[in-house]
Parts: structure tokens; sequence; C-alpha cells
């Protein structure tokens, strides 16, 4: 199969790799529809230290095509999206959302598990890991569900943000864009995005934020 892997040496390159196998009983195996480039891997590929020929990819949906004999929620043919990493599921830091810390945790296509940008993915702890994906929801309104809708959401959570608060954001990239969209979904007074990059801000003021440019805090 065809797959985007670290050579080592900051580059990546597209080439052939073994199909994946089910492993472990609760694995299934996902044929990736679509799967999304994050800034993470950008990192990964311009500071290497992952092994090289690991598949890149943490945000990837597809449909499943093999499941292990302890898979019970999870059926072959279902359309799925994938969270951004593997855990178990059972721990008290998973079941306080908080699963990072759990002893299992593996982000895909982050050292250990390979990810999703290939044509097939193993994804462990399946009936934990994928959720159904509803037919009427594209493929490409679904990778924002991977990694970057939940980033920005837990982001504007963790802040204890209420309705009729102002919001400060710095950096008007994709998260913090999201970031600003969420803030006044939910009935912020304002949002304000502060960034370098001109062409974001007025990303950002479309949006309906107010744009803060590098000038605002020159001397």
């Amino acid at each position: 199969m065809l797959a985007v892997v670290t050579q080592g040496n900051g580059t990546v390159e597209v080439t052939d790799a073994p199909k994946p196998t089910v492993v472990e009983p609760d694995d299934v195996i996902v044929k990736v529809t679509a799967a999304a480039v994050c800034g993470t891997d950008l990192h990964f590929v311009r500071h290497p230290f992952l092994p090289p020929t690991l598949t890149l990819g943490h945000e990837f949906i597809g449909t499943v095509v093999e499941t292990g004999t302890q898979v019970h929620h999870v059926t072959e043919g279902q359309r799925v999206l994938s969270k951004m990493f593997v855990a178990c599921g059972r721990c008290k830091p998973c079941r306080t959302a908080n699963q990072p810390r759990c002893a299992e945790y593996r982000l895909f296509g982050g050292g250990i598990l390979d990810g999703g940008q290939a044509e097939y993915v193993r994804v462990p702890r399946a009936d934990f890991t994928l959720s159904e994906l509803d037919a009427s929801v594209s493929d490409q309104d679904a990778l924002l569900l991977t990694d970057i809708l939940p980033t920005a959401w837990e982001a504007l959570v963790k802040t204890g943000f209420q309705s009729g608060a102002t919001v400060g954001v710095v950096g008007s990239g994709p998260v913090g864009l999201l970031i600003a969209q969420l803030a006044l979904a939910r009935g912020a007074a304002a949002v304000h995005l502060v960034d370098l990059d001109q062409r974001r801000l007025k990303q950002a003021e479309k949006l309906g934020a107010v744009r803060v440019p590098p000038s605002a805090f020159s001397n």
C-alpha cells in the first residue's frame, strides 16, 4: 500500500509499505478515505526524532475492513472516525478525560503507532478509539472532528469561558480561528485575535473576530 513515511532526516516520502494486519484481538483495520496534515506532523518532519519509515498522520477517517475477535462495537463495512490517539478507555485518566496520562496512550504517527496517512491503518483498542460516522457528514467536515475542533473546544472550555465574555486568542491559525468561531457561537461579546500574519487576521475578521495587528504592540 502507499503511505507517507518519515525518512529520519527532515523529509518524508510516499512509498510502498506493508499493509497492516490485526495484531491484537481488539484491533481493526481501516481503509482510509480521508486524512489531514497537522502542524504537529510538520514539527515531526522539521525536527526529526521519529523512527525512519514511520507512517505519519493522526487525523483520518475511513471504512472498517477487518476486525479482531474481541471487537464488539465496531463492524466491518462501518464508516468510522478515529480519535487522534489510542488509550485503554478504562483507567481513571481515561474516565476523567485525561487520556494522555493513560499508561497505554499512543499518538497515531507519533513514534510507536503508524498513522493514517496511508491506504490502510491498524487501530488498536478499536471499540474505544473509533466512532461510527453518519453518512450525512462529509469527509472534509468529519476530519475536523478527529483533532482540530476538539482541541479548540477543549482550549475554550478549560479557560472557564462563559457567554458574554470577551476573548483574546494569540495565534490565528486553524485552531485559533476555530476557537474564535466557537466562542462567538457560544455568545462571546467579542473575540480579539493576535497574529503576525495579515492574511490570517483578515480571515479572522471575516469570521466576526476583531483582528489585532502587530503594530498594536509596537513601542
